[in-house]
């Protein structure tokens, strides 16, 4: 058996403190995706990224507390567009839209089969999207709310708008 690293170390105390949050919760981070309170449509490029905030209807008309945003990022742009779509959520979970996801049980919809992937396993074989997830779930546990994430083809995404 080897000696733990520093950053094991660093990554089991950052673990200890979310479980603290998680166990004064009481609920899971990921429930099934059927239990829902939001949808949040999204998508990434390298100009910006935009997303379309609903409540829990899945169909894609547009209802009275429905919104658009589109966005420029905040700091430098990815290179790989699996990375975009991920960083994309991250910038939504930071944005000033975050308190209206406070408590909520969100359901992604984005045409990123790797996005989909790493929010609903919380991470998996790449360095940067793993690095991206555990910001993702440390936001996630500061608004106290939950993620599901399924897959959407890109025509579906620009026909709502």
């Amino acid at each position: 058996m080897g000696t733990p690293t520093p950053a094991m170390v660093a990554e089991l105390r950052e673990a200890l403190l979310w479980i603290r949050v998680i166990n004064q919760q009481g609920s899971p981070l990921r429930r099934p995706a059927k239990m829902m309170d939001m949808r949040i449509m999204m998508d990434a490029s390298r100009g910006g990224f935009g997303y379309r905030v609903d409540g829990a209807d899945r169909c894609i008309k547009w209802r009275k507390n429905s919104y658009a945003v589109a966005a420029v990022w905040s700091g430098d742009v990815w290179e790989d567009q699996a990375h975009r779509e991920l960083a994309a959520f991250l910038e939504i979970l930071q944005s000033a839209d975050a308190d209206s996801l406070q408590g909520q049980r969100i359901l992604l919809w984005t045409d990123s089969v790797a996005t989909r992937a790493y929010i609903n396993k919380g991470s998996g074989p790449s360095v940067v999207m793993s690095k991206l997830m555990k910001l993702i779930w440390s936001r996630c546990i500061a608004l106290r709310c939950s993620v599901w994430a399924e897959h959407v083809p890109a025509a579906v995404l620009v026909s709502a708008g």
